[in-house]
């Protein structure tokens, strides 16, 4: 008897403890899931507020000797610019050509878009639409190519907005 309660009380008191770490475990697993989800919600809003805010084109054929200064002047003319990035060469920090640059708003951006076949320092520039990232994924292009549908749309219809503006007038 004295056999069995010793054992009783050791498996009672293994079992107790068991059920102890687990609920700690449980408790923990708990609270990192809350974590992570507030995190992820956190990082996912992050994200949101980033893209809602970004309008920015790319840049290219620019001249080498092209410099930030250079293209804020030129795409002045389009409205209020954020930010300029001219990429260089990582081993030679050489200007690459090409650059990024930031509008504060969608309007700035549209009128940026017009500057696509303008000349700077000589040479025809290419501007475009971006979609933030890079590669050529799948996934990327075809969030492109819907982006680049959607701003033609917008231009396609201020255009012709303007065109009936101005046969109305006539």
């Amino acid at each position: 008897m004295l056999q069995k309660n010793f054992f009783g009380t050791g498996l009672f008191s293994w079992w107790a403890n068991q059920e102890k770490e687990r609920k700690k475990r449980k408790g923990d697993d708990e609270s990192n899931e809350k974590a992570a989800r507030d995190v992820k919600q956190t990082c996912v809003a992050d994200q949101e507020e980033k893209e809602a805010k970004k309008y920015i084109v790319f840049a290219g054929n620019l001249s080498y000797e092209t410099t930030v200064d250079d293209l804020k002047k030129h795409f002045e003319k389009a409205g209020n610019i954020r930010d300029v990035r001219l990429l260089t060469s990582k081993n030679t920090g050489q200007p690459r050509g090409c650059a990024f640059v930031e509008f504060s708003d969608s309007g700035t951006y549209l009128r940026s878009l017009q500057l696509h076949h303008s000349t700077l320092g000589g040479r025809k520039i290419n501007v475009e639409a971006t979609c933030g990232g890079g590669g050529k994924g799948e996934a990327r292009q075809k969030k492109l190519g819907e982006r680049k549908r959607k701003m033609k749309a917008v231009v396609e219809r201020k255009i012709q907005k303007k065109k009936k503006k101005q046969s109305s007038t006539i």
